[in-house]
């Protein structure tokens, strides 16, 4: 995996957005934002609640961030519920599916453990 960061320039402003790419994605221009784009990984998560034993579905193109967020108390969701664990994650090439995916699992919250034929840690 390769991490890449593509500088953008709107109007009078810089912009960094950066990439987590498959091996496949490297090229010629492994910087070039339409390439990056085209490989960007998308994450559908599950965090359990240490505190109420509770589940948050989410999804995010960077795992680790959004990971990190949540324990911080950045999320509003779940900054009473800390600390939280990764319970469950999928990956996904685009964010449409990821989404859809998120919503499926989001439509009856007691049946996660059964849709994804897993049994959590206790």
């Amino acid at each position: 995996m390769f991490h890449v960061s593509c500088y953008m320039t709107l109007g009078s402003s810089q912009v960094v957005r950066q990439w987590t790419l498959t091996p496949s994605c490297v090229g010629p221009n492994p910087t070039s934002p339409t390439l990056c784009k085209i490989y960007m990984q998308f994450f559908v998560y599950i965090l359990k609640s240490v505190k109420d034993d509770k589940f948050y579905i989410g999804q995010t193109n960077n795992l680790t961030d959004r990971f990190l967020r949540h324990n911080n108390g950045c999320v509003t969701a779940t900054k009473n519920r800390r600390p939280l664990v990764l319970a469950y994650s999928e990956n996904y090439n685009t964010r449409a599916e990821a989404m859809r995916r998120e919503k499926y699992l989001k439509s009856l919250k007691g049946d996660i453990e059964k849709k994804l034929n897993i049994k959590f840690n206790e």
